[in-house]
Parts: C-alpha cells; structure tokens; sequence
C-alpha cells in the first residue's frame, strides 16, 4: 500500500546505503589533530543510535559515550573527541550542548548532519562535515550513520572498517523482510488481539538491537515495546513476572556468553511456569553467521518486524504526529 511504501524502501536500502555509506565517507579528508582516549557522541533519537551500535560493533575497544540530553558532562577533556550528530541539524539538545563546546573555544569537534543550523556550524570546526544525504526520516538514514561512524573510529583510532559488501551481501541473500514477517504472524499476531505488551529480553552484546526495536515500534508501530538487557534483568525485571501479564520474546546470540545462554533457558522455563506469559518465543539467528554479520542481521530484522507489524495493524509508519506537536509548542 502507498502508506507504506516509503518506509519500505527506505529498510530494503539498508545495505546499499552501508555500501554508499563508505563509499562516500571514505573519502573524508580529515586526520586527528591530537590523540583521543574517548568518544562522546552527542545525538538524539535515530540520529544517537548509530553510537549505540559502534558500542557493540567494536565490543567497547575504546569508550564511546552516548550524550541524550542538553549539558555536556564535566569530564569532556581536550582527549575527547565530540561528535555532533542531528540528521535535520536542527535538534535543540545537540544544537545546545555544542553551543558549550563553542564556548569552551574547541574546534576539533565532528559534525553529522544533512542541513539545518549545524551544517552551518561548519567552519568553528577543524574536521571536515560528514554530510548525510537528505530525503529520509533520522531513523531511516541508520546505514549512513553507522559508516560515518565507523569512518571516525578508523581514522582517529585505527579500529577496521566492517567488510560492508561482505555483509551486504549476506543480508540481501537471506530474504529478512520474509523472515520478519513469518515469525510475527505465528508469535505476535495471534496474541495481540488480547492487548498485551510485547516484552524482549536480549543479551548484553545486543544491547542496541533491543534499544533499536524499542524505538522502531514506538515511532513506526505508534505503540509501546518493552526491552531489556541479560544478565541485568535476571536481577530486578524477572520478579515482576509475578504478577505482570505480557508476551515474551528472547533474541538469542551465538556470540553471548555461556552464561547468558543458560540464564535465557532458565528464565524462560520459569515464566512458562508463572502461566502469565500469553506466549513466548526464542528467536535464533542463522549460525552460520559472523559476530558482525549477526549485528548487521539484527538491526535489520527489527526495522523488518516494525514495518510488518505497522502493515498489520494499519498504521502509516512514517508520520510522527507527537513528536511534531511537541516541537512546535516548544519553539512557541
């Protein structure tokens, strides 16, 4: 249906844009003025998720730190490397914690965006732009953010570049939009009629594949979703199964530690106890996948699972009503 077809091309082009992503950023003309121990990313929505994924991608090699909110945090040094992201350049948290930059007299900083007010703060900073192209919704231009970013911790730590083509390839050759679609249908949609909440559970090295669903089904579904991360929910969330009602789904990895892989096994066989679980599922990836293609296919998958779910229940994907009138009585 044509509500649906924007965001539909926008997902499917998830691995051209990766490929395009590097092409374009590849040639970025800029070398570090000094060493770096830290990244900070300073970024809201889809335009700080890519920093999220870098974490996993790069299994903390160096620590990236992911800024949500207005005010920069006492210890940004001269050895942190900042990096503004706003796909529209007009978000108020990034525009304002760099304005503390700007004051602190720094212009080593790195800028991401397509336009607005940041494109124009171009020239406070010694490092070059890296521009995204324009025509898509922030959460939409994920591919070209997560290359951007990887093109940073290249050169300013030295950190390989994923093989983009490589996995690419592998997600166009596994058909993920069907396999998206074949396990909702058989453990989501013959449960949502009861309005339960969806609950996903994922392992520490899926951190922001969790965060990325959650997301993705706010703004595309226009409803809830609830995630978190093992072991950590073993430890407060799996007591409120005592009395909560839901639907549970674990994403499972092969990379996660043992015990992790334990703790999921365990843990479900305890809420299929509980009999408060309107059903669960435990999703497996191809083991036939990398570390990094598993990332790739997972991030993939949940944009997938969002735009089948807004097809089910007939939800136009791309509008974000909200969210718009929410900035307009902020700018009043």
């Amino acid at each position: 249906m044509e509500l649906f077809n924007e965001m539909q091309t926008w997902i499917a082009a998830f691995p051209e844009q990766l490929m395009e992503g590097e092409k374009q950023f590849s040639l970025w003309k800029a070398e570090p003025k000094h060493p770096y121990d830290k990244l900070l990313w300073v970024g809201m929505g889809g335009s700080a998720f890519a920093a999220n994924f870098l974490q996993d991608l790069i299994q903390h090699q160096i620590p990236i730190f992911v800024l949500r909110h207005y005010e920069l945090p006492a210890w940004v040094d001269e050895k942190t490397l900042v990096v503004l992201s706003s796909y529209s350049g007009n978000t108020e948290e990034v525009l304002i914690a760099g304005e503390k930059l700007l004051e602190q007299k720094r212009n080593d900083f790195i800028i991401i965006t397509s336009g607005g007010q940041l494109q124009q703060w171009q020239s406070y900073s010694d490092y070059p732009i890296l521009s995204l192209p324009k025509g898509y919704v922030p959460r939409a231009a994920v591919g070209y953010a997560i290359a951007a970013g990887c093109i940073i911790l290249q050169r300013f730590w030295n950190i390989a570049l994923p093989n983009f083509y490589k996995i690419a390839k592998t997600l166009k050759r596994l058909n993920i939009s069907f396999i998206a679609k074949n396990f909702l249908e058989k453990e989501l949609f013959l449960y949502i009629d009861e309005h339960l909440p969806l609950y996903v559970y994922v392992p520490y090295n899926l951190n922001a594949i969790g965060l990325r669903f959650k997301q993705q089904v706010n703004e595309n579904v226009k409803c809830h979703l609830s995630f978190a991360v093992l072991p950590e929910m073993n430890h407060n969330e799996l007591v409120g199964w005592q009395r909560d009602k839901g639907i549970v789904w674990f994403l499972t990895s092969r990379f996660a530690h043992e015990r992790i892989k334990k703790r999921i096994a365990i843990t479900a066989e305890l809420l299929l106890q509980c009999g408060s679980i309107a059903n669960l599922a435990i999703f497996q990836p191809p083991d036939t996948l990398t570390r990094e293609e598993e990332l790739f296919f997972y991030l993939h998958l949940v944009d997938w699972f969002s735009l089948h779910w807004a097809q089910w229940e007939q939800v136009p994907p791309t509008p974000i009503a909200f969210i718009d009138y929410l900035k307009m009585k902020l700018s009043q």
